[in-house]
């Protein structure tokens, strides 16, 4: 709290996590659940808001079940299916959630419960992520645009006292024989290299890489 936290949300994955949830209200803390939503499981989100009522938990968030680059084929051994509109999604995940916000209604439960759209997090929430990401660790010879990193790295120059100076004036980084600056300053100079784009993840994610113009 001290480092400025005021919202905390949980996993609910066992009892341990309800113990969790019980430490945090202790706290002077806006307390939540956030949950992926998975195909038909109606009994156990049903079962999830009740708790969270009685608890005192002020709101549960429940995102859609996405498909990613790591638990691909996780989800697939489960028997999960990426969804034949929206890939990233699972198959039943929306249809899941929207039956348990029509029961809670229903029921006329004293709870906000909320969710997310895999669409919604791959074209928003993202990108607002990794550009919030990019601020904090984005490094003097990178340039931000839209949640992705960019940077130059020199192959060769014409006039390889340029190495030099550009390290001495700061504008440069040398970094596993590369020279690493700014595709604004790589543009003014008569080098060969490439533009690198990356997520501001560490390390560093690499999408694309395009020749030096």
């Amino acid at each position: 709290m001290r480092a400025g936290l005021d919202e905390l949300r949980i996993h609910v994955t066992g009892e341990h996590s309800w113990r969790a949830l019980e430490l945090a209200k202790e706290a002077d803390l806006t307390v939540a659940i956030e949950n992926p939503v998975l195909p038909g499981s109606d009994d156990f989100l049903k079962n999830l808001v009740m708790k969270a009522i009685k608890l005192g938990i002020r709101f549960i968030n429940l995102n859609e079940l996405e498909f990613s680059e790591t638990n691909y084929e996780s989800l697939i051994m489960r028997g999960y299916k990426p969804s034949p509109k929206y890939g990233v999604a699972a198959e039943g995940s929306k249809e899941t959630a929207i039956n348990l916000l029509k029961w809670v209604a229903k029921e006329g439960l004293n709870i906000s419960v909320h969710f997310c759209p895999a669409l919604y997090k791959d074209k928003y929430q993202f990108r607002k992520r990794m550009w919030r990401r990019g601020l904090r660790t984005k490094q003097f010879y990178e340039e931000l645009s839209d949640g992705v990193i960019k940077w130059a790295e020199i192959r060769e120059c014409q006039g390889e006292d340029k190495y030099s100076k550009l390290l001495h004036s700061g504008l440069a980084v040398l970094r596993d024989g590369k020279l690493l600056v700014s595709p604004y300053i790589a543009r003014k100079l008569e080098c060969k290299g490439y533009i690198i784009e990356a997520y501001p993840t560490t390390p560093r994610k690499e999408l694309n890489r395009y020749p030096l113009k």
